[in-house]
């Protein structure tokens, strides 16, 4: 709960501090376990910092040990979202609140670019393939406008087959199918539900950071479903930036704004329950799991086509986010402080938070 509370930096810092806590200091949870963990996160759907609470959980108690260490560390940041939620909706119409927001905007465009930045080495690993998708996945965002969700499944596909091809696809495939196919729920579906399958079927394909699910999220809310407008999804990615914990919190925030507190729960459930039940199906045979070259290759095309629509999404958005030679201007100082001077991105979006009260 104290990590979940505290926690600023992204997945990775909020990782460490699991392993500097849990690890070296206290020793609670041997390094080949915590290898282990990681090894899993990298090879099916979820956050990294949410998937690895999880997996601490379920050493520690099974199925029950890990829903209660989500709960734990999802706790104080939920809190804190439900409270800016309530300000937002309650005050959002003041002025100075339109110009906090719209400060703050320009920085979160900053701190995507930078995450898809970080993301491309790590991603890529020099293979020509995962670059080939990388690129296609971003011009067609930029493009088309929207997410192509089926370009992920397809560029997952497409490199299980030409990097490692397996004798039993059809299980592999089946899988897949079943995760996307329980998503979806017919439109005349209660509102609840609604939120909860489509988080359900966002947070099923998350692979590393949160960040990733930007790009489904933007299309889902704002063009599918019309739950938000451009100008509040930037804002409920402003609020991940600078509340701790996973940045997958934030749907607690669209859930609120789209239908109250139980919103906010609907859409908190729907995004972590693939996450849970995919790491208590897959802990068991986790070492197995990670030694599958299929699963590994499909993992790496996924997440090389999500990386580039996180960066076609960041170009796609950014007429809408700069709004002017100021937003500009702050998106510059943004991009100098992250990049450049390594800034954290939660004092840049604080920092923008102040300038855009001040001179919006």
């Amino acid at each position: 709960m104290w990590l979940g509370a505290t926690g600023f930096g992204g997945p990775i810092a909020l990782v460490n501090a699991m392993e500097r806590d849990l690890v070296e200091r206290d020793k609670i949870i041997s390094p080949e376990d915590f290898r282990l963990g990681m090894a899993l996160a990298q090879a099916t759907p979820g956050p990294l910092a949410g998937q690895m609470a999880m997996w601490i959980g379920y050493l520690e108690g099974g199925a029950r040990g890990a829903l209660m260490s989500s709960l734990a560390f999802l706790a104080a940041p939920f809190a804190m979202v439900i409270v800016l939620a309530w300000a937002y909706v309650r005050y959002g119409g003041l002025p100075w609140i339109q110009a906090v927001f719209q400060g703050v905007n320009p920085a979160v465009l900053a701190v995507i670019f930078h995450a898809a930045w970080r993301l491309i080495p790590r991603t890529l690993q020099r293979t020509k393939i995962l670059w080939v998708i990388f690129v296609l996945m971003a011009f067609l965002t930029v493009l088309t406008k929207t997410e192509l969700a089926l370009g992920f499944l397809l560029s997952g596909l497409v490199v299980m087959m030409v990097m490692a091809p397996p004798k039993g696809a059809w299980r592999f495939l089946g899988f897949g199918s079943f995760l996307w196919g329980s998503a979806f729920i017919s439109g005349k579906a209660p509102a609840l539900a609604k939120i909860f399958t489509f988080f359900f079927k966002t947070g099923s394909m998350v692979f590393g950071t949160g960040f990733v699910i930007v790009p489904f999220m933007r299309q889902g809310l704002v063009f599918d479903l019309h739950w938000l407008g451009e100008r509040q999804f930037l804002d409920a990615v402003a609020v991940s930036m600078i509340t701790p914990g996973p940045i997958l919190i934030t749907v607690g925030f669209i859930g609120y704004l789209v239908k109250g507190f139980s919103g906010s729960l609907a859409a908190c459930a729907g995004i972590f329950s693939p996450v849970y039940l995919i790491t208590v199906f897959c802990a068991p045979y986790v070492s197995r799991l990670t030694r599958q070259p299929q699963v590994m290759a499909f993992v790496n095309g996924v997440t090389a086509a999500a990386v580039g629509s996180l960066l076609g999404t960041a170009l796609a958005m950014a007429p809408q986010s700069l709004g002017g030679v100021a937003g500009a201007g702050i998106f510059a100082v943004s991009v100098l402080a992250i990049f450049l001077w390594r800034v954290s991105s939660v004092a840049v979006v604080a920092a923008s938070a102040l300038v855009g009260f001040l001179i919006f």
